[in-house]
C-alpha cells in the first residue's frame, strides 16, 4: 500500500497508515477507517502487560474482542493486498 503511495512509514498505527494512503490519493472506505481505530485502541493495552494497575492483558480482553480484532485485521490485509496488486499491474 505505501509503495504505491511512494512512502514507507514506520508506525504501529493502522489509522496512520490509512491516513498516509488517503494523503496519496488512495481512497479508504469509511468502515475500514473505523475498524483501524478499534485496532489502534487495542494495540497498547494488549501489547504491554503493565498498562493496567493489576492483571495481565488477557484478563482485560475477551475472546469476543479478539475475534473482532481478527476480523478487522483481515479487512485491512485484504485492502492492502488489493492496493498492492493494483499497483503491480
Amino acid at each position: 500500500m505505501m509503495r504505491k503511495a511512494g512512502v514507507f512509514a514506520h508506525t504501529h498505527s493502522v489509522v496512520e497508515l490509512l491516513r498516509l494512503a488517503q494523503d496519496h490519493g488512495i481512497p479508504v472506505p469509511e468502515a475500514l477507517g473505523q475498524a483501524a481505530e478499534r485496532l489502534d485502541r487495542l494495540y497498547v493495552p494488549t501489547r504491554y502487560p503493565n498498562v493496567w494497575p493489576n492483571g495481565a492483558p488477557f484478563e482485560h480482553c475477551s475472546e469476543e474482542d479478539a475475534r473482532e480484532a481478527i476480523g478487522h485485521v483481515k479487512e485491512a490485509l485484504a485492502f492492502a493486498r488489493a492496493e498492492i496488486e493494483g499497483a503491480t499491474r
